[in-house]
């Protein structure tokens, strides 16, 4: 059975306001478990985050990606949306109903935490997509006649808290990856290790830091006041050939989330319906 090594990282954090920037991006950077060993020696231990990278080290870091990854996979939301402001009521009201009544932390239900589990998720799952759709000769069948696949899962820590951790743990685990349709499809996926962690600790991440930061850039047209190594024109080119290679896959969409629909009846209960 054929394991895959996703890593993922946020570019452009889900701040509430959107005046400065109303984008954010996610990405996920796919890699054969088989080969990650190798991949690490071949990691520079000083290799600089993408804030402090210069346009040589990103194009270094570009060709690294498309010479060893399977895929670089990004989603990038607009959060300047009607959608937004009202979640970001129905955030405050849960997050406030669950510490009064409670006295539980409750920062996964914060809005900006919500917005990293999304998009982290959508990141994964498209690079997870284009696995199964494009590198079929490395699978492998089960006795079922269906293509068996682990996917081991590792984020940078996006969360301040361990709560935090465990319940995003606990989304992934649980909601990302559509099971009944794979299984129609023939696949079946299975998670067995779900990491959140550092790159100072996983220093693999540091490919996935880079790359949600080149592709945040690649749509970021007036960055304003935020520093980018690169500009967007510059970023879109250095990307072409991930492209050209077929191990680039894009995505963006306007933020429409309802927390309704995340949390169901705890939103209802918080509000007085239940």
């Amino acid at each position: 059975m054929p394991r895959i090594a996703l890593f993922a990282d946020i570019a452009g954090r889900p701040t509430l306001s959107t005046v400065a920037n109303p984008l954010t991006t996610a990405a996920a950077v796919a890699f054969y478990q088989a080969d990650l060993p190798e991949l690490r020696s071949k990691t520079p231990i000083q290799l600089p985050k993408w804030k402090n990278q210069s346009k040589a080290g990103v194009r270094k870091a570009a060709k690294f990606l498309q010479d060893h990854a399977i895929v670089v996979s990004s989603v990038t939301v607009n959060r300047d949306t009607p959608q937004w402001r009202s979640a970001i009521k129905d955030a405050e009201l849960l997050h406030s109903r669950i510490a009064s009544q409670s006295r539980a932390k409750a920062g996964w239900a914060k809005l900006p935490v919500v917005l990293a589990y999304e998009l982290l998720s959508r990141a994964c799952f498209m690079a997870l997509a284009h696995v199964l759709r494009e590198d079929r000769p490395r699978h492998v069948f089960s006795d079922l006649g269906g293509t068996a696949i682990e996917c081991d899962v590792t984020c940078d820590k996006e969360f301040s808290s361990a709560e935090d951790i465990e319940v995003f743990k606990s989304f992934w685990n649980e909601s990302n990856v559509p099971a009944a349709a794979l299984w129609q499809l023939g696949y079946t996926v299975s998670h067995p290790n779900v990491t959140v962690t550092t790159d100072e600790d996983e220093r693999l991440l540091m490919w996935a830091d880079i790359a949600a930061g080149l592709c945040h850039s690649a749509r970021l047209e007036q960055p304003g006041t935020i520093s980018m190594p690169l500009s967007c024109s510059v970023s879109r080119r250095v990307l072409e050939p991930l492209r050209a290679d077929n191990k680039l896959v894009l995505d963006a969409y306007a933020f429409g989330t309802k927390y309704d629909d995340v949390f169901g009846e705890a939103m209802s209960a918080a509000r007085g319906d239940a």
